[in-house]
């Protein structure tokens, strides 16, 4: 009897305490507070970046496969483009870009997608800009010579903003006024009299906090499958058999710049 009398004593306690604390005695408040930097992107040479076509899935591009730029508004990858071992011809030749590789944070195994261009603003302000490039001369370092009409075209490209991507990343971002390509044929990158527009963003107020992208593939799609010996027919270097080349490696140097046009 003694055990179960306390504990109806402790019940009723319990209550009371209850029945006091929902009693209103004093209100105040604090405060919370966070500043905001730019954002300037992986640290070191790492060239992790968002899969164009997708919302927020990351993927870390091979060293050899392009570069990177700084700052809050900046280039999150520009692509190196290499055409491979080309035959010598006596007639004009196409020869087109080899896919650029990537890994993924759950998977090491070497990917491959088509050469793209990523801008990615976390500047904290909404900028238009437009990307412009040129290129050197093809030129071989063991004898000098230098392939004087032979030139890099590009063709056929897709626009997408991760702001707009979905799992089947087939939002076009030019028909969704975020991105605009210049019209015509296919853009021939110049190795003098200045660099050329490769897109520029349509919409100035709609680019912070998001990462718009132009891959030189027709109809591109994230989860198509593309093989490391593919040819990216989007991308290709035309050769005159005028410009007679040596049985050697020739090398160009492409700049890709970013530039503010607010």
């Amino acid at each position: 009897m003694k055990l179960t009398k306390l504990s109806l004593i402790c019940s009723v306690t319990a209550l009371t305490i209850l029945s006091v604390g929902t009693t209103s005695v004093h209100a105040a408040t604090t405060k919370s507070k966070v500043n905001f930097t730019e954002g300037t992107g992986p640290e070191g040479d790492a060239l992790t970046l968002i899969k164009p076509g997708t919302k927020d899935k990351f993927i870390t591009m091979d060293s050899e496969s392009g570069s990177k730029s700084n700052g809050g508004i900046r280039f999150s990858f520009i692509p190196s483009l290499d055409f491979g071992t080309a035959k010598i011809s006596v007639t004009d030749q196409n020869y087109f870009a080899k896919p650029v590789s990537y890994t993924t944070k759950d998977d090491a195994t070497k990917k491959y997608i088509a050469p793209f261009v990523q801008v990615i603003n976390e500047s904290g302000t909404n900028k238009k800009y437009k990307v412009t490039v040129s290129a050197s001369l093809f030129k071989s370092a063991t004898s000098n010579h230098e392939l004087l009409n032979s030139k890099i075209k590009l063709s056929n490209m897709s626009a997408r903003n991760n702001s707009l991507d979905s799992d089947d990343g087939n939002v076009d971002a030019v028909e969704q006024g975020l991105i605009s390509i210049p019209e015509g044929a296919a853009l021939e990158i110049p190795t003098s009299g200045g660099p050329v527009e490769v897109f520029s963003s349509a919409d100035g107020d709609k680019t912070l906090g998001n990462a718009s992208s132009v891959v030189f593939e027709k109809d591109y799609a994230p989860n198509k499958a593309i093989a490391s010996t593919s040819e990216m027919k989007s991308v290709v270097l035309t050769v005159p058999a005028s410009d007679t080349p040596k049985k050697e490696a020739y090398s160009s140097t492409i700049t890709w710049n970013l530039e503010n046009t607010n």
